[in-house]
């Protein structure tokens, strides 16, 4: 154990449980070149894959990123003015460590391995245990700081960033003004703790649902918004879920069920309804967004119709009272000739493409016998083949 880990033995130890500040402390503090060397050859690529710019950056992300008592006490909102003056003792002592000249470290090489040491610059690190306590409680640590839309880990209970986002923006949807005003609405009063419901995003197929919520999460992001995209299989861990976003109570989450539907003998109808009327659908900081083309959430056979079931009709009130416990239903339902062809112009608008009226029009109507059907979904793939010029 090097001298800054003994130092460190309190409340921002598992800062050095990272691989690069693990590496930069041993390059500092231990007296063995091949210690040393290998040591700094940890933090110079640890600091390069993060993209920090010197070593001071390289710590100020390592704190946001890493979970500490510190940390989880501040991001919860709770007093942790007993600890100040514990956690600016040991960021001196980190600051120092980062601020250490890496020409002592290289120093301490051999002579003909010199040219070959990994060179990096210190920095100035700024950061106070206040400043810090601030910024936790205003954006949380870990994955849900860094990233808007997470997946969650049914083994080891943990949020994954969820790597490629759909970008679209709001702007980027056309028509549908008062389906989009309802969502914005709801979201709005969400982020500003107001009464919102759980919302059920319902109707054909093609037609921007999930988009819509892609493209609130893309508006609303910078103001504390955050996406867990959960599959149905994972339904049943949202006691867990829950439990773990209330430590974060400064942001606002939307849990994601895309494409909504259900078994008839499927376990998870009863997990999703205990959860939109329990605590978890009331939670402050949670709320449930789900898409679905059906109003029968549970998939029915006709086979089932003739069963030896004596209350029928309350098996069907059932089936359809998980939808009624969605507190906004927003329904999206197709756009007829003239709104599909108003949708295809203005994305055509968007990207400074013309096309004459009757041109345009007959396009559209070709391309959606083709299709099947008139969606704002088609009307962005007919936009794509008259830009790469593949349309007839």
């Amino acid at each position: 154990m090097n001298e800054i880990t003994l130092h460190l033995a309190g409340l921002l130890a598992p800062v050095l449980t990272d691989e690069g500040m693990k590496g930069l402390a041993d390059a500092v503090t231990s007296n063995d070149p091949i210690v040393a060397a290998d040591g700094a050859s940890a933090f110079f690529r640890a600091l390069t894959q993060s993209g920090a710019q010197d070593a001071s950056e390289y710590l100020t992300r390592i704190l946001w990123e890493t979970e500490t008592v510190f940390s989880r006490e501040a991001a919860a909102g709770n007093d942790v003015s007993r600890m100040l003056a514990r956690i600016d003792t040991e960021l001196k002592i980190l600051s120092e460590l980062v601020s250490t000249p890496c020409e002592t470290v290289r120093n301490k090489m051999p002579e003909c391995a010199r040219p070959y040491f990994p060179v990096w610059n210190a920095g100035k690190f700024s950061q106070t245990a206040e400043s810090l306590a601030t910024e936790y409680a205003r954006a949380g640590y870990g994955t849900v700081r860094f990233s808007p839309a997470l997946l969650f880990d049914t083994e080891k209970h943990t949020f994954i960033p969820m790597r490629h986002i759909d970008p679209v923006r709001l702007c980027d949807l056309k028509e549908y003004a008062d389906e989009k005003k309802a969502a914005i609405d709801n979201t709005l009063a969400f982020l500003e703790g107001k009464p919102a419901g759980n919302v059920l995003f319902y109707g054909d197929r093609g037609t921007g649902k999930s988009s819509t919520v892609h493209a609130l999460l893309n508006e609303f992001a910078p103001r504390g918004l955050r996406l867990l995209q959960l599959d149905k299989s994972a339904i049943s861990f949202f006691p867990v879920i829950k439990e773990k976003l209330a430590a974060f109570p400064s942001l606002r989450f939307i849990v994601f069920l895309d494409d909504l539907s259900f078994e008839s003998d499927d376990a998870s109808f009863a997990s999703l309804k205990a959860a939109l009327e329990g605590n978890l659908g009331k939670a402050d900081n949670v709320r449930i967004y789900a898409t679905t083309n059906r109003r029968h959430l549970i998939k029915e056979q006709h086979s089932a119709r003739s069963g030896d079931d004596v209350h029928a009709a309350d098996t069907m009130e059932e089936q359809l009272s998980l939808f009624d416990r969605f507190g906004l239903v927003i329904t999206y339902m197709a756009p007829d000739k003239n709104e599909y062809i108003s949708i295809l112009r203005q994305i055509l608008a968007d990207r400074n493409i013309f096309v004459p009226e009757s041109e345009l029009c007959l396009l559209a109507e070709r391309f959606a016998l083709r299709k099947g059907s008139r969606s704002p979904r088609a009307a962005a793939q007919l936009a794509d083949r008259i830009q790469n010029g593949t349309a007839d």
